[in-house]
């Protein structure tokens, strides 16, 4: 099968946005550079009639923490889908296109029952509408957790099955008692605080009710006299018993909120932000502050916001001997001021006597738009060195009228461990819904698979991603495929994408993309991406498919392959330029040659939402009937020229025709873009950016994955901290100058120098285009380590630059030796027998590697290019 320019494989590091054309970058933009930790607030902004401001820029946000402005590394806008749930769902995870952004999450909902600090009986009620609750509100893909601190009581972690969540639910208690008893009698919880305050009133009070209900001398009698019937005795005693009263209280709330920070710090492992309802008659918060700000800096670390539900009743209470009055009042004021600092921390707010409306509060959050920003940014040197504490932030928008509500601080996670990668992963292929800190888009394509029952699926990925440095320069990239009658796992796999080296245009990320072939047999699946960035920043993506049977006894075709000529890829998300030359291909199989000579196809680029462009109509050019190891094939090509089409989407649409019938349409969505491209760098996924032998200088292979990823390693061999080392993580930044100034200063190259050193200087040699220089280096290099298939790889270049084509041969065949999957060894051991005239040779220097690679598109394109020249 032929592939045009445009359908190359490749493993593009482009910086580029996965939106339209990138905006004009803010004036005071940051890079976010791999490796960084980021603090991550969620922020509301909302105009003066309380409607969100849905295109906010990230130069019109300012985070300050003790006064200092702290660079924005991370802004992204999350807003919930405008269409149903399903609807939201095909749009997203069942299109052409599969995304996170704007997937349908569903909400994340933690009841927490504080009950210790609920009265006996007025549970019940809250049961009813917690249950009125679930059985109304919960949507496909919520998720609902329930836990009563302290226990006994439920403990459901999240789960979407509302029978399960209602019986937990049953099993919520009462426990608060408003009055203390000790040795001298019954007080108030409210009153012992009062006295320890230093409330006189409140005291006498006390003093002399507990007088007049034993008597002064029977409420003496067990205790020893000091100063025998001096009522200042019995005021102190009283005083220690109010200090017993209420430390016993405060034990009761430390273990509550010590709980309860540790219950929603475990909620960080899941990615998203969580509505906590917190239902309780509150506390008092005396000695607390430290407590309370725990749960704050829990709360922010999982992204958890407290909704507090003021459970206490305003009536009088009956079992009182006297009216309170006032003082009602006042204890509950004291007693949910706690829960409104928990509030305001998190951006959440206390619900006021929720028990008269909990319906109606619950269902006003439940209701509550989830418009909102992420905002990131690296936090200050004393956080890192406070990890433990709760650090204030402000978050401030210039734009005039604009009101923000985010929660008030951050508090940092321990360090991050190696077990703390693969967990991340682990935890986002079981999350229930995607995760959307990186944003993610990708798509499949399907041709024919070596084997009859097979077929062969494409998945080609595209995310936003920070910038390389050197504390990353490769972020980690999962799938897994489970067939969708059973979940079953039928296709998965674990890789590293390399991270773009520069940001976008008005951007502080760039965009890395990735791509991988299976084969798969016909049906229909479910698929997740996962990316997880070095910094700990996970996104994934579902996506919904059915695979094709490709091949049978009549004419069959693969997927519309589209792309801008000028392109390197099978792109996630295909765009291209009014200056581009749009290519499209359609590879037709049979089993017969003779059933395709009158297979034909005729395509169609209609707009879509701007009715006034007309549909464009051309009938494709079919190539010559080729024999491939699958059965005979051909391919049917067409050309859009773009200039003068309308900026918009469009639908591209192939049908195929075969013994006067139409055997099926194809169709693939492409965006136009105006104006004409911005240039970007590429490197094919094998990671060479293959310049062919003549047409591009021998030194460009730097630019390519392979020498990339080699580097990286050489910095990891050399001693940390040596020259060596420090050159190679220059070179990792493309930075051979600075490289070869830092090796300069080493020791001279002498025998038994290491493989590593050795290598480093002949790369240095080869970016400047020494390359007889940079052939002495490299062969001492591969003297020393002869198992190492990129540096032979490499070698051939530089033996190429030096104009010694037949040396380069020999140095790309044993690169091919060494790792038979070395796509671009192939390719160029291809490209150097053809700038010999030795077609033969070049034939079989493809077929060898597609011996290990079958279905590799460069290959078959590079061997279809050379048969069709014969």
């Amino acid at each position: 099968m032929k592939f045009p320019a445009c359908l190359a494989v490749a493993a593009v590091v482009a910086a580029t946005g996965l939106g339209a054309a990138p905006p004009a970058p803010p004036a005071d933009s940051a890079t976010f550079k791999a490796g960084v930790e980021l603090v991550r607030l969620d922020v509301q902004v909302t105009d003066a009639s309380g409607r969100p401001i849905r295109d906010l820029r990230q130069d019109e946000v300012q985070v300050l923490e003790g006064g200092h402005r702290r660079p924005v590394l991370f802004f992204q806008h999350v807003t919930p889908p405008a269409e149903p749930y399903i609807e939201a769902a095909r749009q997203t995870i069942g299109s052409e296109v599969s995304t996170n952004q704007g997937a349908p999450r569903g909400h994340l909902y933690v009841l927490v029952f504080d009950q210790d600090h609920i009265t006996p009986g007025r549970e019940q009620k809250v049961r009813q509408v917690a249950d009125r609750f679930l059985r109304t509100r919960l949507q496909p893909g919520d998720r609902v957790a329930i836990y009563g601190i302290p226990g006994p009581g439920p403990s459901l972690n999240f789960t979407g099955d509302v029978a399960l969540a209602e019986h937990a639910l049953g099993s919520v208690r009462g426990g608060l008692d408003r009055v203390g008893v000790g040795g001298l009698g019954s007080m108030g919880i409210d009153e012992a605080y009062e006295i320890v305050r230093g409330n006189e009133l409140v005291l006498q009070r006390v003093v002399a009710g507990l007088s007049q209900a034993s008597g002064s001398h029977d409420a003496l009698a067990d205790v020893p006299h000091q100063g025998g019937d001096d009522p200042s005795t019995f005021r102190r005693l009283v005083q220690e018993e109010a200090r017993t009263l209420v430390g016993q209280a405060d034990q009761r709330s430390r273990a509550f909120l010590a709980t309860f920070s540790d219950l929603i710090g475990r909620l960080r492992a899941i990615e998203g932000r969580k509505t906590v309802f917190l239902f309780s008659e509150g506390f008092y918060p005396d000695h607390l502050s430290r407590s309370l700000e725990q749960v704050a800096a829990a709360a922010a670390r999982s992204y958890s916001v407290v909704y507090a539900m003021d459970l206490n009743s305003r009536s009088v209470d009956p079992t009182r001997a006297t009216p309170r009055g006032g003082d009602q009042q006042t204890e509950i004021q004291n007693r949910i001021s706690p829960l409104s600092s928990l509030a305001l921390a998190t951006d959440g707010r206390l619900v006021n006597d929720a028990a008269a409306w909990l319906d109606r509060s619950m269902n006003a959050i439940a209701s509550a738009s989830e418009d909102y920003y992420l905002v990131g940014f690296e936090p200050s040197s004393a956080a890192r060195h406070d990890r433990d504490g709760y650090h204030a932030v402000a978050v401030k928008v210039t734009r005039p009228g604009a009101r923000v509500s985010t929660r008030t601080g951050y508090a940092l996670p321990p360090p991050a461990t190696p077990a703390d990668r693969r967990q991340a992963i682990d935890m986002a292929i079981a999350a229930p819904f995607p995760e959307q800190a990186i944003p993610i888009d990708y798509t499949t394509y399907q041709l024919r698979a070596s084997s009859a029952d097979q077929t062969l699926i494409v998945l080609s990925v595209a995310a936003d991603l920070p910038v390389a440095s050197d504390a990353g320069r490769t972020a980690d990239v999962v799938f897994v495929v489970r067939r969708a009658s059973d979940g079953k796992v039928v296709a998965n796999g674990t890789d590293r994408i390399p991270l773009p080296t520069a940001a976008a245009s008005g951007s502080t990320t760039g965009v890395g993309t990735y791509r991988v072939q299976f084969e798969m047999t016909p049906g229909d699946y479910l698929m997740r991406v996962i990316i997880r960035e070095p910094g700990g920043l996970v996104g994934s993506a579902d996506r919904r498919f059915t695979v094709r049977q490709i091949g049978g006894p009549g004419v069959s075709a693969g997927d519309l392959l589209l792309g801008a000529s000028r392109s390197g890829q099978l792109p996630a998300r295909i765009r291209a330029y009014q200056g581009d030359l749009l290519v499209g291909t359609v590879p037709l199989y049979a089993r017969v040659a003779q059933q395709l000579q009158n297979a034909s196809v005729s395509f169609t680029l209609t707009p879509l939402g701007h009715s006034s462009t007309s549909t464009i109509t051309m009938s494709g050019h079919a190539g010559a009937v080729q024999n491939a190891t699958s059965g005979p094939e051909r391919d049917a090509e067409v050309e859009f020229p773009l200039s003068g089409t309308p900026p918009g989407s469009y639908l591209a649409k192939a049908v195929i025709h075969a013994g006067g019938e139409t055997v099926g349409e194809i169709e693939r969505q492409i965006t136009v873009l105006a104006g004409t491209a911005p240039a970007a760098r590429t490197a094919d996924a094998s990671g060479s950016a293959t310049p062919s032998p003549g047409d591009h200088e021998a030194a460009d292979v730097l630019q390519g994955q392979i020498a990339q990823t080699f580097v990286t390693d050489l910095e990891l061999r050399t001693p940390q901290g040596s020259p060596a080392a420090q050159a190679a993580a220059l070179a990792a930044r493309q930075d051979w100058s600075g490289a070869e100034k830092l090796l300069a200063a080493a020791p001279q190259m002498k025998t038994g120098d290491s493989a590593s050193l050795l290598a480093l200087r002949g790369l240095v040699h080869l970016a400047r285009h020494d390359y007889a220089g940079a052939s002495n280096a490299l062969r001492q290099a591969f003297t020393v380590d002869q198992k190492d298939a990129r540096l032979a790889f490499l070698l051939g270049w530089a033996d190429m630059g030096a104009g010694d084509t037949r040396r380069a041969i020999g140095d790309w065949r044993n690169a091919a030796l060494l790792d038979p999957s070395l796509v671009p060894a192939h390719l160029a051991l291809a490209d150097a027998y053809l700038s010999l005239a030795n077609r033969a040779l070049a034939m079989q220097a493809l077929e060898a590697g597609l011996r290990s690679v079958p279905q590799s598109p460069e290959l078959l394109a590079k061997l279809t290019a050379i048969e069709e020249k014969q």
